[in-house]
């Protein structure tokens, strides 16, 4: 393995984890919404 091969694998990981996040985060936000109109109704 040259310098380039583990300098793409790092980046694939960092990328990979970002994603992750992205993911994570854009399911916490349908939740929020979820729950925000729901106690909208209720109110």
């Amino acid at each position: 393995m040259n310098v380039i091969d583990l300098n793409l694998e790092k980046w694939n990981k960092k990328s990979m984890s970002f994603f992750k996040m992205g993911f994570y985060l854009a399911l916490l936000e349908r939740l929020f919404l979820k729950v925000n109109i729901q106690t909208r109704i209720k109110l």
